[in-house]
């Protein structure tokens, strides 16, 4: 596949609208096999072409990164003398 304005990056490879249009098929089935493209407008990033997972996958990863939040979050606290309403009223301000 020709990509004369695909440019890598970690996650994904940014490929331009045209290109995208002009060789959908090709990354459909590189898609397929676990490739991510980053499809961009005018050096805008304005789409992702991603793998499809089954919802029960979805599912337990989003689970799983709810678990790592709450854990990262514990022992964290305001502070002896900060309450949530303190810090509420200090940004209506």
């Amino acid at each position: 596949m020709s990509q004369p304005h695909a440019y890598h990056s970690k996650a994904s490879k940014l490929i331009g609208a045209f290109d995208a249009k002009t060789h959908f098929s090709e990354l459909l089935q590189a898609t397929s096999l676990g490739q991510e493209f980053t499809i961009t407008r005018h050096g805008q990033k304005v789409a992702m072409l991603i793998p499809f997972q089954e919802k029960e996958q979805s599912v337990r990863s989003v689970s799983g990164a709810i678990r790592a939040i709450k854990n990262l979050r514990s022992g964290v606290s305001l502070g002896k003398k900060t309450s949530i309403k303190q810090l509420r009223s200090e940004g209506r301000k």
